[in-house]
C-alpha cells in the first residue's frame, strides 16, 4: 500500500512543479506591472533636482592668460517632472556652458589679475541649453573667481623629440632637419622664463629603412603657451650603404725651410661606409691625406696622419696605417 502510495506521488509532482512555475510567473509579472505603474506616477510629478554641467571660458581678455579657475563645474537646482529629467540627464548630451570672458574686469592682486563672474547671470544661458523644460531654482557656486596674468612673446628653436633606430645595412644620408627651425610663443612670463626651447611631441621610429617626412605637433605644456606654428615637419634621409676602400697618396707637405717632408709609406688605405647612390660618383679627387708636421706623436721619426678633405656624404672614415715613418729631403 506505501509502495503504491509513495508511486502515485512521484507521478503527480511534475504538475505540482508546473503548478508552482505557473504561479511564479503571474506573481512575477503582477510586481512588474505595479513597479511600472508606480513608475509612471512618480515620473509624472515635479520634484526638486540637481543637473551638473562642465564650464568653459574662452576669449581671454587681450594680453592676459587664464590660468587659475575657482570652479570647472556648475550645479544646477531645478523643478521638474521627472521624465523631463530623465531626457536631460540620461538621453540629452549636455555641452558646457560656455563663458565669454574677453570683456570682464580686471583688478590687481600681487603677480596676478583677478575677477569674479556671479552665476546668477547664467540663468537665461542654462534655461536655453535645458529648452526651458525645467525651473531653475538656484546655481552653485554663487561666484566663479579667475586669475589672469600678463603674457609675453618669445622666439624659441623647435627641438624633435624623437627615438629612432635603423635597420641593418643603413645609414643617415641626410641629417635630420625641421620646418620651420623656430615657432613663437605666447605665455605668461612665469613659464616662457622656464623654456630655452620648444619640443615636438615624443615619437619613436624603430628600424627605419626609407628617408623620414613627417608632421608633429609642437608642446604646448598642457595648454600654458600658445604655440605659432603650432607643427614643425621633420625630414631626414635614410638609405641603404656599402662599404668602400680606396687607397690614397699621401700629400707632400714642407718644413719651414722649405725642405719636403717624405714618409714611408707614400700611399695609405681609406675604409667607410658610403650610399649605395653616391657610390657610384665616388673619385679618389674628393679626399686628400696629409702628415701632421711639425710632429705631434711622441715617436722619434714618426708623423700622424689626417684627413684633410673628404666628402660628406661618408661616415666611419678610418685610415689604416694613420702614422707613417719620414725623412727631412733637402
Amino acid at each position: 500500500m506505501k509502495q503504491r502510495f509513495s508511486t502515485v506521488l512521484k507521478a503527480l509532482w511534475p504538475f505540482r512543479s508546473l503548478h508552482f512555475n505557473r504561479q511564479s510567473s503571474v506573481f512575477l509579472v503582477c510586481l512588474f506591472i505595479s513597479f511600472l505603474v508606480w513608475s509612471l506616477i512618480k515620473l509624472s510629478k515635479e520634484d526638486t533636482f540637481i543637473i551638473t554641467f562642465p564650464v568653459h571660458y574662452y576669449h581671454p581678455p587681450s594680453g592676459f592668460q587664464l590660468i587659475e579657475k575657482s570652479d570647472t563645474i556648475i550645479n544646477v537646482e531645478v523643478v521638474s517632472r521627472g521624465f523631463d529629467i530623465i531626457g536631460e540627464k540620461y538621453l540629452n548630451h549636455r555641452t558646457a556652458v560656455s563663458i565669454n570672458i574677453s570683456d570682464v574686469r580686471l583688478r590687481e592682486s600681487g603677480t596676478q589679475y583677478k575677477t569674479y563672474l556671479l552665476t546668477s547671470g547664467l540663468l537665461n544661458l542654462l534655461s536655453r541649453k535645458m529648452q526651458g523644460k525645467t525651473n531653475i531654482v538656484s546655481v552653485f557656486p554663487d561666484t566663479l573667481k579667475l586669475g589672469f596674468e600678463p603674457t609675453e612673446i618669445k622666439t624659441l628653436a623647435i627641438i624633435p623629440d624623437i627615438d629612432f633606430s635603423l635597420e641593418k645595412q643603413f645609414m643617415i644620408s641626410d641629417s635630420l632637419e625641421v620646418f620651420p627651425d623656430s615657432a613663437v610663443l605666447v605665455g605668461v612670463k612665469s613659464v616662457l622664463d622656464t623654456l630655452n626651447h620648444i619640443y615636438t611631441d615624443h615619437i619613436v621610429f624603430p628600424q627605419l629603412k626609407q628617408s623620414l617626412s613627417v608632421k608633429l605637433a609642437l608642446n604646448t605644456y598642457n595648454g600654458l603657451i600658445n604655440v605659432s606654428p603650432d607643427s614643425a615637419r621633420l625630414e631626414m634621409g635614410i638609405e641603404r650603404f656599402t662599404e668602400a676602400n680606396l687607397e690614397l697618396p699621401v700629400q707632400p707637405v714642407y718644413d719651414d725651410k722649405g725642405r719636403l717632408i717624405k714618409t714611408f709609406p707614400d700611399r695609405v688605405n681609406v675604409s667607410f661606409i658610403i650610399g649605395m647612390d653616391d657610390y657610384k660618383k665616388l673619385d679618389t679627387t674628393f679626399f686628400e691625406v696629409l702628415p701632421s708636421y711639425p710632429p705631434k706623436c711622441t715617436e722619434a721619426g714618426i708623423l700622424s696622419l689626417i684627413l684633410n678633405k673628404k666628402p660628406d656624404y661618408v661616415q666611419k672614415v678610418k685610415l689604416q696605417p694613420d702614422k707613417v715613418e719620414y725623412l727631412i729631403v733637402d
